[in-house]
């Protein structure tokens, strides 16, 4: 395990693929973790056969202390995890796209503003645009000023809130003495998971045997009930909101009002569907703020392809004009690809998401064994 970084695991996952070819192993305790580093080890595995790689590992405290068995993203092949997927991929279809656009155009139009208005902070701009499209999504609603929209960079009375070392606006004013939005809290939960899910970020979830402690002994149990609490606690709130609006005829369609609507969803329980909308959340909101961020950066690094991509803005929408939206995409190929080259570029999760292999195999000439824990290098990959 000493050989696995703490953090930014991808330059060393890709120096380590270069050096050992298109699939590597560590052993860490006595679990095999098999790094895929090729296209067509990652497609015939995780792809072609995916009933037996794709499943999750057993993570006593990512997935089930904090989690409640619930998390999707962790959740291991089964009847539950076929049953919240039939549900929530029933809703984020081809056929609802036109339901969720408008959130996506809304957030476009006050991105740009912000950046605009203030450039210096656009960082905090590119986090408010991903929580407010997440948000509007899943939740039909939007992220006020009071709540992060224009909080992250001003206050209430229009003062500038940026910290001196360049400090998000939302920490400065929790620094002030502000208090903080079950919105920010939500956040605050999606924070705690991913970090959580970093490789030996708790020792129970890669020496699993240390589940097999007594009860008194397990000192990780407080830290991921009150985790797994606090959860209940904010998405439980965003819902009574979310009724609340429904009720009072303020609420448009969402993520949210057709999952709790659906009679199926019903059968997962209250818990289980407090947690699909968590999930969602978890998934939308620091991937987009990150692919944002890191498509800044090939800007300022090599500015050639950004008078391209104005060229071919300016042809299809006039100059200045108007903001491209989605029925635009198929005249503006060079932007898709751009934002691809953003993903490929520095992938949020470095050495992708821990999958298992459910019966031993042999693959490469190696041994896969059951069990062991499966990662698509992304960064090797890319």
């Amino acid at each position: 395990m000493h050989l696995l970084p703490p953090s930014h695991q991808g330059p060393w996952a890709s120096l380590t693929a270069q050096r050992y070819g298109e699939l590597f192993t560590l052993r860490i305790a006595s679990t095999t973790w098999v790094f895929l580093n090729s296209s067509r080890v990652v497609t015939d595995l995780l792809e072609k056969r995916s009933a037996i790689y794709s499943s999750r590992p057993r993570m006593p405290f990512a997935s089930e202390c904090m989690s409640g068995g619930c998390r999707v993203v962790v959740m291991p092949y089964g009847e539950r995890w076929r049953s919240v997927r039939k549900i929530m991929h029933g809703i984020l279809n081809g056929r609802n796209a036109e339901l969720f656009r408008g959130f996506q155009e809304r957030e476009s139009e006050r991105l740009v503003g912000e950046v605009l208005r203030r450039p210096e902070g656009w960082w905090a701009a590119n986090q408010r645009y991903a929580n407010g499209v997440v948000m509007g999504v899943v939740f039909g609603k939007g992220i006020t000023s009071e709540e992060g929209a224009e909080g992250l960079g001003k206050e209430g009375n229009g003062k500038s809130i940026f910290g001196p070392n360049g400090e998000e606006g939302a920490n400065v004013l929790k620094k002030n003495g502000g208090g903080k939005s079950n919105i920010e809290k939500l956040f605050d939960t999606s924070q705690e998971f991913i970090a959580a899910l970093q490789p030996g970020a708790n020792l129970v979830d890669v020496f699993t045997f240390l589940d097999r402690l007594p009860t008194p002994l397990k000192w990780w149990i407080p830290r991921g009930k009150a985790s797994f609490q606090r959860l209940l606690d904010v998405y439980g709130a965003e819902v009574r909101d979310l009724n609340q609006r429904v009720k009072n005829g303020t609420c448009p369609p969402c993520f949210a009002t057709k999952f709790l609507d659906d009679p199926a969803s019903e059968a997962l329980g209250e818990t289980q569907r407090l947690f699909a909308l968590g999930s969602l959340m978890e998934a939308g909101s620091d991937t987009s703020r990150m692919t944002l961020s890191q498509i800044i950066a090939a800007a300022a690094t090599d500015a050639r392809w950004v008078r391209r991509a104005q060229e071919v803005m300016d042809r299809v929408l006039g100059v200045a004009e108007r903001l491209p939206g989605l029925g635009d995409r198929g005249e503006l190929r060079y932007l898709s690809a751009v934002v691809k080259e953003g993903w490929r570029w520095r992938p949020f999760a470095e050495i992708g998401m821990f999958s298992t292999c459910s019966s031993a195999r042999r693959i490469c000439c190696r041994l896969m064994e059951e069990f062991s824990w499966t990662l698509w290098n992304l960064s090797g990959v890319c």
